[in-house]
């Protein structure tokens, strides 16, 4: 595994597969390195976590799950985030999936599995964090059931995704728990509104970035990682 100063990025063979192309994002890359910040938006209940693993998100076909982070915590918990410009209808199935994933990683690591059970499966908490400019409340869940292709009032299997309006502005309280979600947030605000000035994308993101570098938000990250923050961020608007 690769150790990282503030986290553990699980090695995954899938990473080194030509099939199987990881293409990252800032977000990923950001909280990747700093898994805690993340932690710390959620509920005390469950961010009291002292040792948390990074994996890679992955979905039941082996597609790299975009603007996706998965915490492995206390090994008792795993924890999923994504984050959204564009509300995805499909995000509960894609978490869904990525659960059974992520258990498989989990459990695989026992060289006596299946044949020892019982086998208990980490507690799963699915948080989305909505960044776009279609117009939402502070908060709003999407359901597995949904995605149904018929509705049932008490389905066998349930799955919810507790979304997070993260926009400049909105939940000043939660989002200000964690300094690098707070910088992440200004960043993307900024890169947002230079294109609403006109600039195209790759120019909103050069400025946006040069003046998070100047305003001294992140700027020991956005520096030490300039050669490739701006493909990231493209990655992640396209996501």
């Amino acid at each position: 595994m690769e150790k990282t100063a503030k986290g553990t990025i699980a090695a995954n063979p899938k990473q080194q597969d030509e099939n199987y192309p990881c293409r990252t994002t800032l977000f990923t890359t950001l909280f990747s390195v700093y898994p805690n910040e993340l932690v710390k938006i959620l509920p005390a209940h469950i961010n009291a976590e002292k040792s948390i693993e990074v994996m890679m998100p992955y979905d039941v076909e082996n597609r790299y799950v975009l603007n996706s982070v998965t915490l492995y915590a206390n090994s008792t918990r795993l924890l999923f985030f994504d984050v959204q410009f564009t509300p995805n209808p499909n995000t509960p199935l894609i978490h869904f999936l990525s659960y059974n994933n992520a258990c498989e990683q989990i459990y695989t690591r026992d060289k006596n599995y299946p044949y020892i059970l019982p086998k208990k499966a980490p507690r799963p908490v699915f948080t989305g964090l909505y960044i776009g400019d279609e117009e939402r409340p502070d908060s709003f869940t999407m359901k597995l059931s949904d995605a149904f292709m018929t509705k049932q009032d008490n389905p066998f299997i349930e799955l919810k995704v507790v979304f997070i309006n993260i926009n400049k502005g909105r939940n000043s309280d939660i989002v200000g728990r964690s300094e690098i979600l707070g910088g992440y947030v200004e960043l993307i605000d900024k890169m947002k509104r230079h294109a609403r000035e006109g600039l195209d994308r790759t120019d909103a993101i050069k400025k946006a970035v040069g003046e998070c570098i100047s305003e001294g938000i992140f700027k020991e990250f956005l520096t030490s990682h300039a050669d490739g923050v701006e493909d990231l961020l493209l990655a992640e608007w396209d996501a």
